[in-house]
């Protein structure tokens, strides 16, 4: 009987099974906790449904999968054969529609916690990190320094699944085989003097980009790599990069060096790298933005203070992009290779003159308070160097002494109650500006020479107040329109106590290359030896060329930018612990140097940036010109129309009547011609009115016409005997 009913598979028949929606009650089937199949559930209906199936109503419908029969559902059932039982999916089902529903849910909320827990794992454990640091520190000069250091690394292998490290950079590293990238935009000049060493690594004016690029596929598609990364970031932090290749690009060779600690990589050549810098890039929001939107944590966080309002207020505010490979869990000789990535902001705050008060906070620097942690940071932490004894501040979570400093920590990730968070600090001091401050060991500016506009030079004065001698690279890239003559260059010492005194400064080693129009820039690369207490001066001579019109900018009259000097050198005891702002370097945070952990101290430190005037030509020459031949042009115009256009016909007594006769000499004519025939025919029809008609037509024509007639008739015959006057030569 039931044997033609397809037998579906074993299934597990929960205790709960019951019918939610039924018709008919009876068909119901009883609560079983075994496992059945079709014809079993078949078997155990009610009797009038086991003799025939085909007695049933045709709003009759089972499920296929439990068997369970309900009433409601319109159905085409075969009368003949029980073959044809209308069946259900078991998801319509009222028995397992709520149980499906609850089932789904369970697995999304499954699939969600087990995707939360797999991107932890791969965070925690060999995935990618995430830590923020902000140092605040008062220079010598009262002002406010910030540095905002945001540290992002992940397995070197990207591949196409990334989780905190930006997409962005990720693909441009692996598209062009990078090992290494600097990348900064500045507005403002560090002043070295009065505020110490820059927070390293630093950056001149304007923008800079440096990288090394992995591959022995020669300088050629080194070059090619190098043209499609300017645009490639150009179009990333909206900036105006292209302007340094070719003329704003070199080859340095003692300058930099590969800071990549992969035992695997030690085979870089020098040829691999590309430094270029433009001095005349400005920085804006549209800058900021892209670069803020490479954080995992854009709105929580200390990411929360990057204020682009109070950023570009500041008197020096720089911001960078530093990308390594390094190498991390060094046992039995395996490394494991991982990128590293690090966004800085610098900002220098200005005091308060009006009020003269050293007191500051958070909220007073940044118009912004913390108003919550970043859920995925490792770490997250302020640092501030404690500067005057006589201060009262926030408590912080731990206090660090290094090197003759006191350090004030805060842990943002351990707060839970205290946000919104502020930290302030209130001094007892006022500000006081005539107290001397300490002075900066080593420092760099430059100068322009000359007072013509055909050739000129540049100077730049490096200052070594230590008590012992000195080893520095100096670095300086200069436009090809500013032609190097390299026989000029010249070191000269002298001493800082005693005047016009020489020392024994001399030139190490050298390297240079040389420029050409339009193609490459003119770059020395000099290793210096700067005497102790000393000063010294290197300078150079240059002629400048002229521009094609095409290659001035708009403001011409401006003049020209070239990149600041550099000088790199390795920092001794004295000058790390006496002039170094922020601790810290390339691959070290500063709480890292704080805990213990041993920097490189290779400092980098740069000059001012350099205007040059070039000869400049008179572009409103050709606005001048222009005016002068119109207004020419149309003041001559008509004349020579007319002479070389009308007949001309020559005036003499002979053939006086062959000229024509003037307009208004015709009209009066005709005029009085009419009159004096109608007058006529007048007098001759009434002959005694035609007499008083006479005498005062005769009035009219005696003192209007007759005169008129007689000057037209005159006005040639004086013409002509002008023309014929012959004028006396005095």
């Amino acid at each position: 009987m039931n044997e033609n009913l397809p037998v579906s598979s074993t299934i597990q028949v929960p205790r709960t099974i019951a019918p939610f929606i039924t018709a008919d009650p009876q068909h119901a089937l009883p609560r079983m906790d075994r496992t059945l199949n079709a014809k079993q559930i078949i078997a155990a209906k009610p009797k009038a449904l086991q003799d025939c199936l085909c007695e049933r109503p045709a709003s009759h419908i089972i499920c296929k999968r439990c068997g369970y029969e309900f009433v409601g559902r319109l159905s085409k059932v075969c009368p003949e054969h029980p073959k044809k039982l209308p069946l259900m999916d078991h998801r319509e089902c009222p028995n397992h529609y709520m149980n499906y529903k609850f089932v789904t849910i369970r697995r999304i909320i499954c699939f969600v916690f087990f995707d939360l827990a797999t991107n932890i794992g791969l965070l925690r454990d060999g995935g990618d990190s995430y830590n923020e640091e902000l140092f605040i520190k008062r220079l010598k000069s009262e002002n406010i320094l910030s540095q905002f250091r945001f540290i992002i690394t992940t397995r070197i292998n990207l591949g196409t699944d990334y989780q905190v490290f930006p997409r962005i950079i990720g693909e441009v590293l692996t598209k062009y085989n990078i090992d290494e990238l600097h990348f900064s935009l500045t507005q403002g000049v560090w002043k070295t003097d009065k505020w110490g060493i820059a927070p390293q690594p630093a950056s001149p004016s304007g923008a800079q980009l440096y990288a090394w690029f992995s591959g022995i596929d020669g300088e050629s598609s080194v070059d090619e790599r190098w043209n499609y990364l300017l645009n490639s970031l150009n179009g990333i932090f909206c900036a105006s990069l292209l302007e340094m290749n070719p003329t704003l690009t070199v080859i340095p060779k003692r300058s930099f060096r590969l800071r990549n600690s992969l035992k695997h990589k030690s085979n870089h050549s020098i040829s691999s790298l590309r430094y270029g810098a433009l001095s005349g890039e400005t920085v804006c929001t549209e800058n900021l933005t892209p670069w803020r939107k490479l954080l995992p944590c854009k709105q929580t966080g200390l990411s929360t203070l990057l204020n682009p309002v109070k950023f570009y207020e500041s008197i020096f505010h720089s911001m960078s992009v530093n990308i390594y490979q390094i190498c991390q869990g060094d046992k039995d000789n395996i490394c494991e290779g991982r990128i590293r990535l690090e966004l800085y902001l610098n900002m220098v705050s200005e005091f308060d003159l009006r009020f003269r008060s050293l007191d500051w906070s958070i909220k007073q620097i940044f118009d912004r308070e913390i108003g919550s942690k970043c859920a995925i940071a490792d770490s997250s932490t302020i640092i501030f160097e404690r500067d005057r004894k006589s201060v009262s501040i926030n408590e912080p979570s731990d206090i660090i002494e290094f090197g003759g400093r006191v350090f004030l920590l805060y842990d943002i990730s351990a707060l839970s109650k205290t946000f919104p968070f502020n930290l302030a600090a209130v001094y007892k001091r006022k500000l006081d500006l005539s107290r001397k401050r300490p002075e900066t060991l080593m420092s760099i500016y430059s100068f322009l020479g000359g007072s013509n506009q055909q050739s000129g030079r540049v100077v730049s004065v490096i200052k070594n107040d230590q008590s012992f001698k000195q080893d520095v690279i100096y670095t300086h890239i200069i436009p090809w329109f500013m032609r190097v003559y390299f026989h000029t260059i010249r070191l000269n010492c002298f001493s800082i106590d005693q005047e016009n005194v020489k020392k024994d400064g001399y030139i190490r080693e050298h390297h240079f290359i040389p420029g050409k129009d339009r193609i490459r820039p003119f770059f020395i690369e000099y290793g210096l030896v700067l005497p102790s207490l000393s000063f010294c001066e290197f300078s150079f001579e240059f002629d400048k060329a002229f521009l094609r019109v095409s290659e001035y900018p708009p403001d011409a009259n401006r003049g020209r930018y070239v990149p600041a000097a550099s000088l790199s050198f390795m920092a001794s005891d004295e000058l790390w612990y006496t002039n170094i702002t922020v601790h810290g370097d390339f691959l070290i945070s500063a709480l890292d140097e704080i805990n213990g952990t041993q920097s490189s101290r290779c400092i980098t430190i740069y000059g001012n940036a350099l205007l040059v005037l070039l000869p400049v030509p008179d572009f409103s020459m050709p606005f001048n010109v222009i005016c002068l031949v119109c207004t020419a042009i149309v003041m001559l115009f008509g004349p020579v129309h007319s002479l070389t256009t009308k007949i001309m016909i020559p005036l003499s007594r002979k053939d006086k009547d062959l000229a024509p006769v003037p307009p208004l000499r015709k009209l009066l004519l005709s005029i009085y011609k009419n009159s004096e025939i109608r007058l006529k025919r007048f007098v001759k029809r009434e002959p005694k009115a035609a007499e008083m008609v006479v005498c005062a037509g005769s009035g009219l024509f005696t003192h209007f016409f007759l005169p008129a007639i007689c000057l037209l008739e005159a006005l040639p015959k004086i013409f002509l005997k002008v023309s014929e006057t012959k004028i006396p030569h005095f």
